[in-house]
């Protein structure tokens, strides 16, 4: 995501060779410009090496990049990306857990 001012960095500790449910979430109405990180249905210790500032810029031309930067392909994830989901609406805490929960096989859903 860019910004009208300056681009927003966010370092976001997550165990390598494992497998971990990620989530991300933004307001773009939200005056403060920053994502809020899920990493195995809890919000982890996350440290902003850059401040975003401005508004969001419209990305509508540019491709959805899952894994990788949408416009020069030079930052390619080296794993492997399961069961990608995109929302038009913010998650709560709660709903983030659930699903990992779910994912994760601790919690079974009877109808």
């Amino acid at each position: 995501m860019s910004f009208s001012n300056r681009v927003g960095y966010w370092d976001v500790p997550i165990s390598l060779d494992r497998w971990a449910h990620v989530a991300v979430t933004y307001d773009s109405d939200s005056a403060f410009n920053d994502p809020t990180f899920y990493v195995d249905g809890t919000r982890p210790f996350v440290t902003q090496s850059s401040a975003p500032s401005g508004t969001v810029d419209d990305d509508s031309g540019l491709s959805t990049a899952i894994g990788n930067r949408s416009y020069e392909h030079t930052r390619g994830f080296g794993g492997t990306i399961d069961e990608v989901r995109m929302a038009s609406t913010a998650r709560s805490r709660c709903w983030m857990e659930l699903e990992y929960l779910n994912q994760s096989g601790g919690l079974v859903l009877l109808p």
